[in-house]
């Protein structure tokens, strides 16, 4: 039969499989209707036993000698790259980085991951996770386990989506999180089918059953606390005896409820000197 080339070794020592003009220490190349991949299969009953891709770096010139990286120097990049419409080049598209974050200590490499994508005019890190884990998007500097935004844009937003007449929110606790307790914090801002809510909550997963709505925020900008449906601007509801307060820090200044409706007013002032309450009208 007729023999066709696969491997090829060239002078520089670069080997090509399905080229003959391999460009790197390897190049793989297909073409066609085809969807080629790499494989590396392993057979273990060891747990701890797994198959991997290491690309290493060290900071010597010289092949086999071991010299420390640098904070801040790339130790390793997965890149993606298509074709630019001129048809002339491959042109990044989308990368995953590797790079020190921090010195070198005797026994560790601190490192940081950047996400990188590209838009119509140039390659930018999207996301970053530090060595301590904190992941910024937005931003290559994150000072919280998650921080979105670096300052420089004009509108910055997170968005939470469900399916319609499903609810979106976050969860917020604290300590680990004995959700079947109510004497824990367990906190959420949910959109109800009422509107915007601050619920007490007392399970970490999506369930939404159990909670208590404290505040709501309906269509309209009706605020309701105790109850999901104000029927005023402002409406306040508790099962037993309800007090709303108007307090001052310092006792000597004066507290005030004032009602007013275009040009005319209502004030009722405790004056915090004197202990008068005076009524005022319009």
């Amino acid at each position: 039969g007729t023999l066709t080339q696969q491997v090829t070794l060239n002078s520089a020592g670069n080997v090509g499989i399905g080229t003959t003009t391999p460009e790197e220490i390897l190049n793989l190349e297909s073409s066609g209707a085809v969807t080629p991949g790499l494989l590396h299969d392993l057979y273990s009953a060891t747990d701890s036993r797994f198959p991997y891709l290491g690309l290493r770096k060290s900071g010597s010139n010289t092949a086999g000698t071991l010299a420390p990286t640098a904070d801040g120097e790339i130790l390793g990049k997965i890149v993606f790259k298509g074709v630019d419409s001129g048809s002339s080049y491959f042109r990044e598209s989308a990368s995953i980085a590797a790079l020190g974050d921090g010195a070198p200590d005797a026994d560790t490499q601190p490192g940081k991951l950047q996400f990188s994508t590209s838009d119509t005019s140039s390659n930018q890190v999207r996301m970053t996770i530090l060595n301590d884990g904190n992941v910024g998007i937005g931003t290559d500097a994150p000072v919280n386990q998650l921080h979105v935004g670096d300052g420089t844009d004009n509108n910055t937003w997170i968005g939470v989506q469900s399916t319609a007449g499903y609810y979106s929110g976050i969860k917020l606790s604290r300590g680990a999180g004995d959700w079947s307790s109510t004497a824990n914090n367990n906190f959420g801002i949910i959109v109800t089918d009422a509107g915007i809510a601050i619920s007490k909550f007392t399970d970490p997963g999506s369930n939404v059953t159990g909670r208590g709505d404290y505040l709501t925020v309906v269509n309209g900008g009706s605020v309701g606390i105790g109850t999901d449906a104000p029927a005023y601007t402002l409406d306040v509801r508790g099962s037993g005896a309800t007090t709303l307060q108007v307090k001052s820090a310092n006792n000597s200044d004066d507290t005030q409820l004032k009602l007013q409706s275009n040009a005319y007013f209502f004030n009722i002032t405790n004056e915090g000197a004197s202990g008068n309450i005076t009524y005022i009208s319009d």
